[in-house]
């Protein structure tokens, strides 16, 4: 068995200055991205004719065409839904929402002084 060897402690300075010059070898080491990664390429939903004309997609080929944005189209239907409902149902039940002239004549809706 060799023995350890000894301990070396370092000043907090030494080692952020150690640990600094670690890093900054392993970014030289890195790889980077080549020029061809930052070429443009098309954001949008399009597609070329046999012209080379560009035409977009429609609603139906971008969000049906796909199954994996299924759950997205029923969670938001889901929420809208809910949402709907939740306002009508305050709409039509909750005393301080007055949709009707005759009853927004009066300015004091609760009196909690009594």
């Amino acid at each position: 068995q060799a023995a350890p060897g000894p301990i070396v402690r370092y000043s907090l300075s030494r080692r952020r200055t150690m640990a600094l010059r670690n890093v900054l070898a392993a970014a030289s080491r890195l790889p980077r991205a080549t020029p061809a990664a930052f070429k443009m390429r098309p954001t949008m939903a399009v597609r070329k004719n046999s012209s080379g004309a560009v035409q977009e997609k429609s609603f139906k080929e971008i969000w049906l065409s796909d199954p994996g944005t299924y759950p997205v189209i029923g969670i938001i239907s889901f929420a809208c839904l809910f949402c709907g409902g939740y306002y009508s149902y305050n709409i039509l039940t909750n005393p301080d929402i007055r949709i009707t002239k005759g009853k927004r004549r009066d300015t004091v809706i609760r009196n909690w002084s009594r």
